[in-house]
């Protein structure tokens, strides 16, 4: 009898085992397999719209033809450039007022002006390439993409440094009187900005909006010269309406790549890479293959529906950000989605959509001092003067209105937090050279 209740014993033990371990096992096994077919069938999605999922649909998405690719000939400009580091030109536009003019006269001052002029003169190979580089539409280095997550991008700090070598040209045009010259390098800077962001990636994008505000600051300086030339006021503008808004629906195609493999490997990554390296831990979503089948599931369908998005209309890019919140999985793990895409994305959005308020406040205030020289007096409102856009930051009308002898523009109004307090300190430091807003005189 004691033997028996014994065996009873063990066996009871035995299945309370069994189903403490087998039922959780049964049901991970059920549920990851569910996952799996899920994940497969959003895959099937993201091929048949071309969202590349391996290195080789990566290779062809980058390669483009070489009567239309400018990277072999941007390599020799490049290896020309390294030859002189080009000045920075946060300091050489310092010595500037906002016309353009030399505010310090000093003979410092116009020792540095006249080694300006030597160091454009010096580069002139280089700027004689540009044209020819520039005429081609796209502009994609080969890469690696074997592993994403280690792939180098040095040809952006080199597009930075040209862009920067190109703003000091424009500026020694202008000491020189050549507003023709300067002109024309307004137009060939505006161009590098444009195949910089033709690549499918982030940091394509953000060094192009980067590029694009400094073409817009010396911009600025060509407009205040050019006050009374209708003319030149027009060639500005077109340079500018010319550029087309970075290519959203391009941009996710490259990070569908990205992240989805960086998800899929992020317990092989190291662990601060999804925290910035600000914080060394290791993310809880990272250690688990389930868990990471999650957090893939939720990107790869933002993706998806981003991507979507952007097909239908390009100009849905604000929308981006909302619907891929919509998506964000609950780990209570900031991390999962803000170091997948979020946060990379919307960095991108919010520096776009500067760099396309900056472009269309430049158009509008050309159209407006065009009427001035017209009707001889500002117009009474914008689109009196036959601008219509929206201020993309706001999605309201530019902050306009005339002066006795000028007119006055907001670009961006300085964002502030609920309290009410100044949150943009940083924004009003650059405002002059970015042009957060035009205050114009024609006396």
């Amino acid at each position: 009898m004691k033997k028996s209740g014994k065996v009873r014993l063990s066996v009871a033990v035995g299945i309370t085992v069994l189903v403490i371990i087998g039922v959780p096992i049964l049901f991970l096994v059920f549920f990851s397999s569910s996952l799996t077919s899920r994940i497969s069938e959003l895959d099937k999605q993201a091929a048949l719209l071309g969202l590349p999922l391996t290195a080789q649909d990566m290779d062809k998405l980058t390669a483009i033809p070489a009567g239309e690719n400018s990277a072999s000939m941007l390599s020799k400009i490049f290896a020309l450039g390294k030859q002189d580091i080009p000045p920075k030109s946060e300091p050489l536009l310092a010595r500037y007022a906002p016309n353009g003019d030399i505010k310090d006269k000093s003979e410092g001052i116009k020792q540095f002006i006249k080694d300006q002029a030597q160091l454009v003169q010096k580069c002139e190979p280089l700027f004689a390439l540009l044209p020819a580089a520039l005429s081609k539409p796209y502009c994609s280095f080969t890469k690696d993409w074997s592993n994403p997550t280690e792939a180098i991008f040095p040809e952006y700090a080199q597009f930075r440094e040209i862009s920067k070598l190109m703003t000091v040209k424009i500026q020694v045009d202008l000491d020189q009187g050549n507003e023709k010259q300067a002109v024309k390098d307004f137009r060939e800077d505006f161009s590098l900005a444009n195949i910089t962001g033709t690549d499918p990636t982030v940091i394509g994008a953000l060094v192009a909006t980067s590029e694009t505000s400094e073409s817009i600051s010396i911009g600025r300086s060509i407009f205040l010269k050019n006050l009374r030339s209708p003319q030149t006021l027009q060639q500005l503008a077109n340079v500018v309406k010319a550029s087309a808004p970075i290519n959203f629906a391009n941009l996710i195609k490259g990070e569908t790549y990205f992240n989805l493999y960086s998800i899929d490997h992020a317990n092989e990554l190291p662990p601060g890479y999804f925290n910035g390296f600000s914080d060394q831990s290791r993310p809880t979503w990272t250690r688990f293959a389930y868990t990471r089948g999650l957090v893939r599931e939720k990107v790869e369908k933002g993706l998806i529906q981003d991507y979507q998005l952007l097909v239908q209309n390009p100009e849905n890019y604000p929308k981006v950000e909302l619907a891929f919140k919509s998506n964000e999985p609950k780990f209570n793990d900031p991390s999962a989605m803000e170091s997948t895409y979020l946060s990379f994305i919307s960095a991108t959005y919010q520096a776009v959509t500067k760099s396309e308020t900056l472009k269309k406040a430049f158009i509008a205030v050309c159209d407006v001092a065009i009427y001035y020289n017209q009707h001889h007096k500002a117009p009474a409102t914008l689109a009196d003067a036959g601008f219509h856009d929206l201020n993309p930051l706001t999605n309201a009308s530019y902050e306009y209105s005339p002066t006795p002898n000028g007119f006055h523009l907001v670009v961006m109004p300085a964002p502030t937090s609920e309290s009410g307090a100044d949150m943009a300190p940083s924004i009003h430091a650059i405002e002059e050279r970015h042009s957060l807003q035009y205050s114009v005189s024609f006396n």
